[in-house]
């Protein structure tokens, strides 16, 4: 349904504009899921009932005939596998798709989809947060993916319980067929949920562990997916420009399973904002700020040697900023245990 235009034409577009409001997007697909993930974000909120598929094609037509931008859609859920005709209709009319999955359900043969696979840890350490014997289950999902040609990749939450298992997890999966990586974020401290305390990571352990992702991507640069521009924004020192702007929240359309905008960004109203450790706020942010790395990761290795060609035309962006979280506490003024409601 959508013409896909030339990377170079995106990339000089978005170095004038910035990101266009709603060019990004998540879409919760479904309110089941086959499994109850102990960290999981999503069934710490309410769910309403799930939209026809009919009228999220509907719901679509609608945008489109409102000129929406449809540049790219990440389908999340619950398990959006348990819903793939909403995914197989819906993804028809965005430039760029991204399916994150539990990995127990078979991958679809859809070739315009960047499949994500939720891995957090080594064996013991996943099928204890994620449910016994999904591990091996995952690993025979993503080899028979890998064999058909479909690009997929993992997606892993580091907590104060796996991250000690970092070196050793990366170790055994560099060798599986990955054919587009791994994306590393941090758990985002969910207010109410029952082990948020035991698994937020605060900042001086997650600088650290930074640090080692970073030596990783310096041994395996095909196997972290996470540029090198995105890892620092999520240092201590720099994660607060970008939470206390967040483009997830301001520029980002995210619709729960009835079509309705989410409050507050695709990890919903009970998320901390400042104690955000999710990949897609800082990989957006580097994008505006148009890293060579990072637009090359969303429009080719050609793009990112136009970049300094393109980029300062950023100079003659007139829209201002949002600021979603005013005033900000200094970093060294948030203690470990203390809740920040906001």
């Amino acid at each position: 349904m959508i013409r896909k235009p030339n990377p170079i034409s995106q990339l000089a577009r978005f170095a004038l504009t910035g990101i266009p409001q709603d060019a990004v997007c998540s879409v919760d697909v479904t309110n089941q899921c086959n499994l109850r993930c102990h960290h999981c974000y999503f069934f710490e909120h309410e769910q309403p009932e799930n939209l026809a598929v009919e009228r999220w094609r509907a719901f679509f037509d609608k945008l489109m005939a409102e000129g929406f931008p449809f540049f790219s859609c990440t389908w999340v859920g619950g398990e959006p596998l348990m819903r793939q005709e909403i995914i197989e209709m819906g993804s028809k009319y965005f430039r760029r798709n991204m399916v994150v999955t539990n990995g127990t359900i078979r991958i679809p043969d859809w070739r315009h989809v960047n499949f994500k696979v939720s891995v957090d840890g080594v064996e013991a350490r996943h099928d204890r947060l994620r449910g016994a014997k999904t591990y091996q289950r995952i690993k025979r999902m993503i080899r028979d993916a890998a064999a058909r040609g479909l690009r997929v990749g993992i997606a892993t939450v580091l907590t104060r319980e796996n991250e000690d298992e970092l070196e050793h997890f990366v170790e055994e999966w560099k060798n599986e067929p990955l054919t587009s990586g791994i994306i590393f974020e941090f758990y985002t401290y969910m207010h109410g949920q029952a082990e948020a305390d035991k698994l937020w990571l605060n900042y001086e352990e997650r600088d650290r562990v930074i640090d080692r992702i970073q030596a990783i991507k310096t041994k395996y640069p095909k196997l972290v997916e996470d540029t090198t521009r995105t890892l620092d924004l999520m240092r201590s020192e720099n994660c607060r420009t970008v939470t206390d702007n967040c483009l997830a929240s301001s520029r980002m359309a995210s619709w729960d399973v009835s079509g309705n905008r989410k409050q507050k960004c695709i990890l919903g109203p009970k998320a901390d904002c400042d104690r955000c450790g999710c990949a897609v706020p800082f990989f957006l942010h580097s994008f505006d700020e148009m890293d060579p790395e990072t637009m090359g990761k969303m429009f080719g290795s050609m793009a990112s040697k136009y970049v300094k060609y393109v980029r300062p035309l950023r100079h003659l962006r007139s829209r201002k900023r949002v600021r979603v979280n005013d005033p900000a506490l200094p970093l060294h003024q948030i203690s470990k245990s203390k809740s920040l409601e906001n």
